[in-house]
């Protein structure tokens, strides 16, 4: 039987019986139980840390982890957590893109609304598209409304009295 190694619980497991997590960190050879794994987890790859291995980058705000492994890849929409040089701030992409939007002075920071450049690029297509449509169905209401108002134009000069 092995202690679970993560720091959080007082649990032992067999090692040849259960499924277990092994520590993410390089350094460290600690084992875990599957129900501390995902308590440091990180949010791409899902590998698990011990507590004690400071191995991970974390959102300051909403608290996701990010691991070393991933937290190095340049791939887009991989690396979710980022520090930031100029503020030093360490978020992860949707609390940074809420915090720029809320305009906070303490916060209005170019290097930050660069590093989520991609997200609100995406974002203004989305955006784009959805004002084409409607535009479009604008277009369709007011042929709409300029034809009932023919119509009633109609009626109107049919139904007085010569």
């Amino acid at each position: 039987m092995v202690e679970c190694g993560s720091g959080s619980c007082d649990k032992k497991f067999c090692v040849g019986c259960l499924p277990h997590n092994s520590c993410a960190s390089p350094l460290c050879w600690d084992t875990f139980c599957n129900s501390c794994s995902s308590k440091n987890a990180c949010w791409n790859c899902k590998k698990s840390w011990c507590e004690g291995c400071d191995i991970c980058y974390y959102c300051e705000f909403c608290g996701k982890g990010c691991c070393l492994d991933c937290f190095g890849k340049e791939e887009e929409g991989v690396n979710e957590v980022h520090d930031c040089d100029t503020c030093y701030s360490t978020l992860c992409d949707q609390c940074r893109v809420r915090v720029c939007q809320s305009q906070r002075e303490d916060y209005d920071c170019k290097a930050c609304a660069k590093i989520i450049s991609h997200i609100l690029l995406e974002e203004n297509k989305k955006m784009q598209a959805q004002i084409k449509v409607f535009e479009d169905e604008n277009k369709v209401l007011k042929d709409e409304v300029e034809g009932l108002m023919g119509e009633l134009s109609r009626v109107r000069v049919s139904s007085q009295p010569e």
